[in-house]
Order: structure tokens, then sequence, then C-alpha cells
């Protein structure tokens, strides 16, 4: 599990506060979950992202695609993560949006037709449960 020290970072910005701890795990899902990113079905059975957590006096767990975990990680690397950056759990939409601030159009425009992708897939998913 990872705890925060001092001096670590997981922001772009430098004024955010850093988690007070955080794990993430990689179980098989014994029953449904809804994926914070693409809201789609985690199916049981599938292997899915379990991220835990204390920020700002606040609790959380969330759970994600794998697939939608790893997107999340090319955000971060369009961005210029340096290893310790993540993004907020649920806004890929708005770090893909802000990714022209440091990435080329054409990236962006990759992420955005990936991320579409994704999403399509999620719905998918969620229409055939």
């Amino acid at each position: 599990m990872w705890r925060a020290s001092k001096g670590d970072a997981v922001s772009y910005w430098p004024d955010c506060d850093i988690p007070e701890f955080y794990d993430e795990t990689y179980p098989r899902a014994k029953k449904e979950h809804r994926c914070c990113e693409c809201y789609g079905i985690i199916k049981a059975g599938e292997r899915y992202a379990r991220c835990v957590g204390k920020f700002d006096g606040a609790i959380f767990s969330e759970a994600q695609h794998t697939f939608c975990r790893d997107f999340g990680a090319e955000v971060n690397r369009a961005w210029g993560d340096d290893g310790k950056c993540f993004i907020a759990f649920g806004d890929i939409n708005n770090s893909i949006a802000n990714a022209s601030e440091f990435a080329g159009p054409e990236d962006v425009i990759a992420l955005q037709a990936m991320w579409a992708a994704i999403r399509a897939r999620g719905r998918r998913d969620a229409v055939k449960s």
C-alpha cells in the first residue's frame, strides 16, 4: 500500500493535496460492478482495478475496467506523467480535453478516438447484461 510522505507528488497542480493512503489491486469480480470511468458493467469473473484510499479527509473505493485504467495511464503519459500522477476517478473526459496544454493536436485526437471506442464498449456491455 502506498502511503504519502513529505515531498511525494501525485498531481500536476502544485497546490493539490496528496492522499493519506492509496492501494490498488486487481481482483476478479465476485459480482457485477460499475466502472467509474466508462460507466460500463464489470462482469462477475472479470479482472478489474479496485482503487481505495483517503483523500482530503474522505475514504474512496472505486472500480475500473482494466482497459479503462490502462487508458488513464495513456492520458497521464500525454500529460507528461512522471510516474507519480494520476487522473481523478471519473475525470478522463476533462483530462483529455485539457491534454492539449501538454500534447500535440494529433495526440489529443487519438486519445479522443480511443476513449470513444472504450465508452462504446462499456455501453455495449451494459446493454448485454
